[in-house]
């Protein structure tokens, strides 16, 4: 089967290409539009399998730029629109390359600019994910909201509107129902979003969660420009894996 086709970018695009060539299983074509300068809407950077993202200047650079100006924001308004610009994307929660680590990880890299302040759970600029439904707020698991003064002074958290045309919603930090940061999620919960720019991280090795569909769902969330940190091998190992649907596996142990 066939991955659903992506209108959010041109088919001839870097982005385009790859996820063309991913789709088709093609992990040679993949690796040569990663080298290709000619795309510059997809930037790839090689990483050794021992390497830790504290350890690359590239990418402390790149989380640096895409979240600064979150943290400038003054506007609700404006800041979700931040929000949505710039995402991180990883295939695991937990480990050095998971959700977890890289959310800490640009948390110190904020701090040491001086943007946030160190150790404190809530600041300005601080993006959320809820994880549960509260259906008295109307806060859903997967709605994201971003932490700013209102007139006040006093911090908040604003969502969306539920519907357009309305008034974003604003609520007190301990009115939230279970959430997390989300300077990076994993590409999973990132399914049906959209972002003008996705820096993609891949696990240092092989991985059973890193599939062919993984990575055209990572790819295919950016409009405008990927940012692909990982090596070659893990890349060409994922695009070569499907995801093993039940059926499949019923095969595979019973025979057809």
């Amino acid at each position: 089967m066939q991955l659903t086709h992506s209108f959010r970018f041109n088919g001839n695009s870097g982005i385009g290409s790859l996820a063309k060539a991913i789709n088709s299983g093609e992990s040679a074509q993949a690796l040569r539009i990663l080298r290709d300068e000619a795309f510059d809407d997809v930037q790839w950077e090689p990483v050794p399998p021992n390497a830790s993202p504290q350890d690359l200047d590239s990418l402390r650079s790149v989380l640096r730029g895409g979240f600064q100006m979150l943290t400038f924001a003054k506007d609700p308004a404006h800041a979700l629109e931040q929000l949505g610009r710039f995402r991180v994307l990883c295939a695991h929660r937990q480990g050095r390359w998971g959700v977890t680590s890289i959310n800490r990880l640009c948390e110190r890299i904020l701090a040491q600019q001086g943007l946030i302040p160190s150790g404190e759970p809530w600041y300005v600029g601080r993006p959320v994910l809820v994880t549960r439904n509260d259906y008295a707020l109307g806060l859903y698991n997967g709605d994201v909201g971003v932490a700013l003064e209102d007139a006040s002074g006093q911090l908040r958290v604003w969502f969306p509107p539920e519907r357009p045309g309305e008034a974003l919603r604003t609520f007190h930090p301990a009115r939230l129902p279970p959430h997390e940061t989300v300077f990076a999620t994993t590409v999973h919960k990132s399914q049906g979003s959209e972002f003008a720019e996705v820096v993609m991280l891949l696990p240092p090795r092989p991985s059973p969660l890193l599939t062919r569909e993984l990575l055209y769902t990572g790819i295919t969330r950016a409009r405008e420009r990927v940012h692909l940190f990982g090596n070659a091998s893990v890349i060409q190992a994922g695009v070569g894996a499907r995801i093993q649907r039940a059926s499949g596996l019923r095969d595979a142990l019973w025979g057809p």
